[in-house]
């Protein structure tokens, strides 16, 4: 599902990154998850000081997406490229994801069926 709501770097996914550039303690040294991570762009900020990220969308065609973009940015990411992990995840249908300390989510409702499915997965 290439969606245009995946391919688009949303107003609210460049302030998430843009907060977490600003003040790195919100993730550094944390287990982060990103839920419907689209472009990809908090997690790429993340992956600067986080102990690990995963992307999550719900089609492998996305998260090819967010590896693209991280391998674009490769040289401002620096050893937080080894950080970033990827996996699809559809929230109505998930196993279990494992722990993190951080969920990011910018964006998440572009359907109100949705909603419940999010709120099961968190």
């Amino acid at each position: 599902d290439m969606s245009y709501s995946g391919l688009h770097t949303w107003g609210s996914a460049v302030a998430l990154a843009h907060l977490m550039v600003r003040d790195p303690s919100l993730v550094a040294g944390k287990r982060v998850l990103e839920l419907g991570a689209g472009t990809g762009l908090p997690s790429l900020a993340a992956s600067l000081h986080a102990e690990s990220v995963t992307s999550t969308d719900s089609s492998s065609e996305l998260l090819a997406n967010v590896v693209h973009n991280a391998g674009l940015n490769a040289a401002s990411l620096r050893e937080g490229m080894g950080k970033i992990e990827t996996q699809v995840l559809k929230w109505e249908d998930h196993g279990d994801l494992g722990a993190y300390d951080v969920v990011l989510g910018a964006e998440l409702m572009h359907v109100v069926g949705d909603m419940e499915a999010l709120a099961r997965t968190v």
